[in-house]
């Protein structure tokens, strides 16, 4: 039997959040064997394999999957029964939250027959585990300590603090930074959210820690259950013997790494999202030595509100509340109306500038309040200019909508100045 495939359905795709890909073709047979997807966190060097349970239909023309969270762009390659396999066009998957998969084999409640099934862990307001609570919350938000060297590095915590901000603020992701330090420097089970510098695996600049919970729940209708899984700890750690650069003018050499877009990349994991091949988006599984301040954090904003959304909108379990958005958050425009792939706007937020840049021809901005009424205005210097410099230091503090405007379309990107 020859294996061959005709075609995919989307060929553009988020990964671990349900997304449903259509494979069609000949040759897959009656029997459920293998769909593997581009591992996004080494480049598609390796292979995502769909469990079982993500395979929701299996015939010899037609295989509907959904795409397991790791999976990156590239190439998705089917294998029937008998091992012959066949490779289709190039996927491109956008945008994929982290997932964690278990097998249950609890004799009572044997979910799915005790095969391996994912899960895409929820953000809680605050959680119980034995009667206790969980991690450190306040007021529904994670709480996050600094460790006690990191604060006293000045440089550090303000470039952490920025990138920090402009995740929480523009995405609305329930995270607060506490005036209280901690002594735990190793990300620990501690019910501590910890924020510091540590020896860390060779290769790996920063990361984040996170503690998952778990849950039974049970659906009265169709009598089956299922888990609910939850952070109840996320704990950052930097390179301590890295050369770093805390810097937010651009200045980064070829030596250093910029802190700040590792920040905003570990708080994006934070945040429920892994990484993506594409090394234009702030989630893009490496980055190298030098500049990278203009690798703005647009392109997540509309995942982790998704992800928020979906978190508010989940029935909890008793031991569990829901998560809501951070104080500093504005939901003013609705988030289909927000362009998230075309353009960067970086620093956001700023108290001065932004640097705009776009794979189109720019042609002017427009900076709206939350009222809708027109601030500022600046039109480009040249007919053919992908990239602008705009000066905000005017403004007052508050969020603001950017207007970009190129020869066929508008386009909005959400900014806080400072």
């Amino acid at each position: 039997m020859v294996v061959n495939i005709d075609g995919i359905n989307p060929t553009q795709i988020i990964a671990g959040n349900g997304s449903v890909l259509t494979i069609s073709g000949s040759g897959f047979g009656a029997t459920k064997a293998g769909v593997y997807f581009k591992n996004a966190n080494d480049a598609g060097a390796t292979e995502i394999p769909a469990p079982e349970t993500n395979l929701l239909s299996w015939t010899d023309t037609e295989i509907r999957v959904k795409v397991p969270g790791g999976s990156g762009s590239g190439v998705v390659r089917v294998r029937n029964a008998s091992n012959e396999e066949a490779t289709s066009s190039l996927l491109n998957i956008t945008d994929n939250y982290i997932t964690v998969t278990f097998e249950d084999q609890n004799p009572t409640t044997n979910i799915q027959g005790g095969k391996e099934v994912e899960y895409r862990p929820h953000h809680v307001a605050s959680a119980s585990i034995n009667g206790e609570t969980a991690g450190d919350f306040d007021d529904g938000a994670y709480l996050f300590k600094y460790h006690t060297n990191f604060k006293a590095n000045n440089n550090a915590v303000s470039s952490f603090e920025n990138g920090f901000n402009d995740i929480v603020c523009s995405s609305g992701i329930d995270f607060k930074i506490s005036a209280n330090t901690t002594a735990v420097k190793t990300p620990a089970q501690d019910k501590i959210n910890s924020i510091s510098f540590d020896a860390v695996p060779l290769g790996v600049l920063g990361s984040v820690s996170a503690r998952l919970g778990g849950t039974y729940t049970y659906d009265a209708t169709t009598q089956q259950w299922g888990l609910y899984w939850f952070y109840h700890e996320l704990d950052y750690v930097f390179d301590e013997n890295q050369t770093w650069d805390f810097d937010l003018d651009g200045g980064t050499t070829s030596l250093e790494f910029d802190f700040n877009a590792v920040v905003r990349h570990e708080t994006g994991h934070a945040a429920g999202l892994g990484h993506i091949i594409n090394n234009q988006k702030i989630m893009h599984y490496s980055l190298t030595r030098g500049p990278n301040n203009n690798i703005g954090s647009n392109t997540i904003y509309g995942p982790v509100i998704s992800k928020i959304n979906h978190d508010k909108a989940q029935s909890t379990p008793n031991a569990v509340t829901a998560t809501d958005f951070s104080t500093c958050y504005s939901n003013s425009l609705n988030i289909e109306d927000l362009e998230y792939n075309t353009f960067t706007l970086f620093p956001n937020p700023s108290s001065d500038y932004f640097n705009l840049s776009s794979n189109e021809f720019i042609r002017d901005v427009k900076i709206y309040n939350t009222q809708g009424t027109l601030v500022l205005k600046r039109t480009s210097d040249s007919k053919k200019s992908q990239n602008m410099i705009v000066d905000v230091s005017p403004l007052s503090s508050g969020f603001y909508f950017v207007e970009i405007k190129t020869k066929q379309e508008k386009h909005l990107i959400k900014f806080l100045k400072k």
